[in-house]
């Protein structure tokens, strides 16, 4: 099994913090959020190649992070050759970059380059081949006023399987809130390429919404900590967890 990390954003609601470094580079608990999610993946035997996508700008000051590094994971550093924020190619966009060009055929974890979780990965992949289907991470959320704003909302039902996917709803159906960490299967990575052909190219959330009409999901519903560094806000929150 394949892994793609997201960290072609350029950070805009981070500012100033993140004009010259990635989101990714940004230290909690005196390490770097890429290197936490690292740390998760390098042990995982059921993964082998990890791709990172990532933007023009930071490039090469990925390169030089995976020579220094000492995982044992092969990594391979995606340049989209984007240089600014009117440039990004979206999450979704992202994906499909990376499946056309390495020509993808086989299923694929794939995870926000700003996410920090405290589930295990092999708890993810025993529940995906338990399922055998794509699989979406998913979280109770107390304050359900964040969903609206900031998350997808999942239904689940009878074995968690997802019998409802909104984007930022209005009005919530329920507090469980997508991850940005999901398993696809390799028969459902062209659903990815047809939703950005269709214009669904910049949020995961629109991926989400787009497969469940198409495939069967379910979700993979974790209890421990979840941090998606998108603002001051999270990332003291998530500083102080990780710093305890």
């Amino acid at each position: 099994m394949k892994v793609l990390i997201l960290i072609a954003g350029f950070g805009t609601r981070l500012y100033p913090l993140t004009e010259n470094i990635s989101k990714a580079f940004i230290e909690v608990g005196g390490k770097k959020i890429i290197d936490h999610i690292m740390e998760k993946l390098d042990s995982c035997k059921d993964i082998s190649d990890i791709f990172l996508i990532t933007n023009n700008l930071f490039f090469e000051a990925f390169c030089e992070w995976d020579k220094q590094s000492s995982f044992t994971k092969k990594i391979r550093i995606i340049n989209n050759l984007t240089n600014g924020p009117e440039e990004r190619l979206g999450a979704v966009g992202d994906m499909a970059f990376v499946i056309e060009r390495i020509g993808l055929e086989e299923d694929i974890i794939i995870i926000g380059g700003d996410t920090l979780f405290g589930f295990g990965v092999e708890e993810s992949i025993a529940f995906f081949k338990g399922k055998n289907t794509s699989v979406v991470a998913g979280k109770a959320v107390e304050d359900k006023s964040l969903l609206a704003t900031r998350f997808g909302v999942i239904e689940v039902g009878e074995g968690n399987k997802i019998v409802g996917f909104e984007d930022k709803p209005k009005i919530p159906k329920t507090n469980i809130g997508s991850l940005c960490y999901y398993i696809l299967k390799k028969e459902d990575l062209s659903l990815v390429l047809q939703c950005v052909k269709e214009g669904n190219k910049d949020h995961s959330g629109d991926l989400i919404e787009f497969m469940f009409k198409r495939t069967l999901l379910h979700s993979f519903v974790f209890e421990s900590e979840w941090f998606d560094v998108t603002n001051q806000d999270i990332l003291r929150s998530a500083e102080k967890f990780y710093s305890k």
